[in-house]
């Protein structure tokens, strides 16, 4: 009777190394397949409870604006915890500019913008103050330049002697830090430092975990 060849130490390697690479292959499908769905994407704090279409905002010259924001809540009583995300983008004008959000009143503000040249910025603006930067005006790889749109996002964490947050620019990690304690109300912030300049803040969203 004809014996079957034994698969010698060699062999039974390329079978285990071929099946590796099959393991690995499928497990690196499923991931980018995750990825694409958006299971690893960033979560807000609770639940969508407001959606706005702020529009067009237009600085006829260099200089900054603040347009207050009515938030969904009531300003009293807002949530320990929240989370506001903007779209934007520079439809025409002065590409040296900036746009995002503001969180504070006039007594302390932070802000957080990006920029149409690629740059971001994280400051507070201390009422008769000048400005103290977390982040001083700098380019950072995931800011989207020109008219493309970007997206700013901010989750607020409200405690008795700090304010923390997290900045989030087109779903990538900015900065997270803790601020003296800062008022809940929110601001659109444009700014330009040389003429005029438009931008559309198309949309903003409010999420919180109670729904409040």
């Amino acid at each position: 009777m004809k014996q079957r060849p034994e698969v010698g130490p060699s062999a039974r390697a390329r079978v285990g190394v071929r099946l590796v690479a099959i393991c690995v292959f499928a497990a690196a499908v499923t991931l980018v397949g995750l990825i694409a769905a958006g299971r690893f994407d960033p979560r807000p704090h609770g639940q969508l409870v407001e959606e706005s279409m702020p529009g067009l905002r237009t600085l006829d010259e260099r200089g900054s604006e603040v347009t207050r924001l009515a938030s969904p809540w009531d300003a009293t009583q807002p949530p320990d915890r929240f989370s506001v995300r903007l779209t934007a983008s520079m439809t025409a004008g002065e590409i040296d500019s900036g746009y995002g959000l503001a969180i504070g009143d006039d007594r302390s503000r932070l802000v957080v913008a990006v920029s149409p040249v690629g740059n971001v910025v994280i400051r507070e603006v201390p009422a008769g103050s000048d400005p103290e930067f977390h982040l001083p005006w700098q380019p950072w790889p995931h800011v989207r330049q020109a008219h493309e749109t970007n997206e700013i996002w901010l989750d607020v964490e409200q405690g008795q002697d700090q304010t923390t947050i997290r900045a989030w620019v087109n779903r990538e990690l900015l900065w997270e830090g803790e601020t003296e304690p800062l008022t809940s109300e929110l601001a659109l912030w444009l700014e330009s430092f040389g003429g005029p300049v438009s931008v559309d803040f198309n949309k903003l969203e409010w999420y919180s975990p109670t729904g409040d």
